[in-house]
């Protein structure tokens, strides 16, 4: 009996582990751009889409020789710019975005 209770034992640890590790792995992941949004992004556009566009483009500003943006969601010149470079348009949608960040990647 004692046995069977230890090799229970050895499962609910080993079942405790994988759990926080998953926990850590999940919570130390970079956020996504929202993949499915068809929001178009473009100057005068302001918030969490933008500043993920933003980030999304400075993993890779030094691959476009570009400046890095402020991540600030604020869709501004520099931020245009980026996009430009990027994309080959003012604007886009972040789907857009994140596909051509991946190509580069």
């Amino acid at each position: 009996m004692a046995e069977k209770r230890n090799k229970n034992s050895k499962y609910i640890i080993v079942i405790v582990v994988v759990a926080l590790l998953f926990y850590f792995y999940l919570r130390n992941k970079n956020p996504e751009i929202i993949q499915s949004s068809p929001t178009v992004l473009k100057r005068g556009d302001n918030g969490e889409l933008v500043k993920l566009a933003q980030q999304k483009i400075n993993s890779v500003a030094g691959v476009l020789n570009i400046p890095t943006l402020v991540e600030d969601g604020i869709f501004g010149d520099k931020t245009e710019a980026a996009f430009i470079a990027l994309l080959g348009s003012p604007s886009g949608t972040t789907f857009q975005v994140s596909n051509a960040v991946k190509s580069l990647v």
